[in-house]
């Protein structure tokens, strides 16, 4: 009879310890779910993020480039002066101009721009 006891005895703690055994497995079976599911969320919204970033760069870059066509078309000092005489500027006589004569410096190294049609040439 004491190993009938013994033995049903032994089966019982068994049986707990393979059911505490599933419920802490069921336990962190859902832990390691909810954590891939929230880390799946952060990795979506950091995508969604990014891809707003990039197209927010890419619209930056266009509005650049249209910027820089705009401010290359006004460095052309033909439609410049084109428009000067529409708006009724005249251009200037030689009574108007004034030559200035600067002293010399001695030896200084410098630099001297010729404005041919529009284009700078240092030399």
């Amino acid at each position: 009879m004491d190993r009938m006891r013994a033995r049903q005895g032994r089966i019982q703690r068994e049986q707990k310890l393979t059911r505490s055994l599933l419920v802490a497995a069921a336990v962190l079976l859902f832990a390691g779910l909810f954590a891939q599911i929230a880390v799946r969320a952060q990795i979506s919204g950091q995508a969604k993020e990014l891809a707003a970033i990039q197209a927010r760069m890419h619209a930056m870059s266009a509005d650049a480039d249209n910027l820089t066509l705009c401010i290359n078309q006004h460095h052309d000092l033909e439609s410049i002066g084109r428009r000067a005489i529409e708006m009724g500027m005249q251009m200037p006589g030689d009574d108007q101009l004034r030559v200035l004569n600067l002293p010399l410096a001695g030896d200084t190294s410098t630099q001297t721009v010729a404005n041919t049609d529009g284009e700078e040439i240092n030399g």
